[in-house]
């Protein structure tokens, strides 16, 4: 039984054993978040099927804080006024985060609207804001404030419904930080005069990020990404 502990698969390219694999021996005392990878090799060539599990000790503090699903119609843009969705993410707590894997999901389609490499280090500080935009060249056209952390895009067909739907935040190791349900009649001016949703309390329960009390229109049109409303 041969495993990694880096996420990484333990049969190379091409069968030969990969760099970090481990022979399991005796049981593996696990002190941090770890993703196990793991796989029989038989008569030195012949592999099983992997087998995956995560191990997370406390959710991350990272949340998702702003939603624009209806941005403003500007006549003679160049640019669809769907290209101006955004998600906007926000570590609250204390110290610094991966963002590593981490990704953002239309739960009830088991579609992902952006995900970030798994295998490099990406930081987000305490208090520090990122943009996950579905077009990021056209976001930059409206928010040129280059202080902005923005990523993105989404998928070719893929935005946020003007309706409401199921989000999910996933941690880099699988896990679940948060799932919810928003609604276009929660707030309407987020639902046809241009503004965003923005969560009250980004240290709130995760359980009420699906109450509608839980937000309020963002103040401005446009919403407010990358900073406090």
């Amino acid at each position: 039984l041969l495993c990694t502990f880096n996420g990484l698969d333990r049969r190379g390219e091409y069968g030969e054993l990969a760099p970090g694999a481990v022979r399991y021996a005796a049981p593996i005392a696990i002190t941090e978040p770890t993703r196990i990878r793991a796989r029989v090799r038989v008569e030195g060539a012949v592999w099983s099927s992997m087998v995956t599990e995560s191990y997370v000790f406390e959710l991350p503090t990272l949340a998702i804080t702003e939603i624009l699903f209806a941005p403003e119609r500007i006549p003679g843009d160049a640019f669809r006024s769907t290209d101006y969705e955004f998600l906007e993410l926000f570590n609250f707590g204390e110290r610094s985060l991966n963002l590593a894997g981490v990704s953002v999901a239309r739960r009830s389609r088991s579609q992902t609207y952006f995900q970030f490499p798994q295998e490099d280090e990406i930081p987000l500080e305490a208090g520090e804001y990122l943009v996950i935009a579905r077009n990021p060249e056209a976001f930059r056209t409206r928010y040129p404030d280059p202080g902005i952390r923005v990523v993105g895009g989404f998928p070719s067909g893929l935005a946020l419904s003007n309706a409401g739907q199921e989000l999910e935040l996933l941690g880099g190791f699988g896990e679940t930080l948060l799932e919810f349900e928003y609604d276009d009649a929660w707030e309407p001016k987020a639902d046809s005069d241009g503004h965003s949703l923005v969560i009250r309390d980004p240290a709130a329960d995760r359980s009420t990020w699906s109450d509608p009390s839980s937000w309020v229109a963002s103040s401005q049109v446009g919403g407010s990404p990358g900073r406090a409303d």
